[in-house]
């Protein structure tokens, strides 16, 4: 858990082009009627704010609300990476649950996506489009659910031209 104040001083260290922070967790992923086990990561991104490092792309179905909007029932809405969506047979309306935090969250598919972050989105270097899955999710939702409002876990950098990559 690092404060959001910190990106800046990322972004001023020599040899940076530019950082993009995120909110993301590893969570329990569970279908109705399968009992594979299945982990899910959840990413959180902010829709009014794209992203320009691991842009994620929208292949099917809609984007997540730009409006940030809160259900009252606790219902996330999530984009899935496109493989596992494949695999599993999760279109645009499909529900899942997941623990998030300890509690059961149901996420509803709005859509799927591709991210170049995740080609082969898998644990330990495996590819598992089967037991693995990405799943996009409004930040500020994902943030509130463990109390990262103001912070982020994980940082992407891009280095300048000519940087040094162990030096930076």
């Amino acid at each position: 858990r690092a404060p959001l104040a910190l990106a800046a001083q990322l972004a001023a260290l020599p040899g940076i082009a530019e950082v993009q922070t995120s909110v993301e967790q590893m969570v329990r992923v569970e279908i109705e009627g399968v009992s594979d086990p299945i982990i899910g990561q959840l990413i959180g991104m902010d829709a009014r704010t794209p992203a320009s490092l691991n842009r994620v792309t929208l292949a099917g179905g809609r984007t997540l609300d730009s409006e940030g909007v809160r259900r009252g029932d606790g219902r996330l809405e999530v984009l899935v990476s496109e493989g596992f969506a494949l695999k599993r047979g999760l279109k645009p309306g499909a529900t899942l649950t997941a623990l998030v935090n300890g509690r059961q969250r149901t996420l509803e598919v709005v859509g799927t996506a591709l991210s170049p972050e995740f080609v082969f989105a898998g644990l330990w270097g495996m590819p598992d489009q089967r037991g693995f899955g990405i799943f996009w999710v409004d930040r500020e939702a994902l943030a509130s659910a463990y109390d990262m409002d103001g912070a982020f876990n994980r940082a992407a950098v891009r280095l300048a031209p000519g940087a040094s990559e162990p030096a930076v």
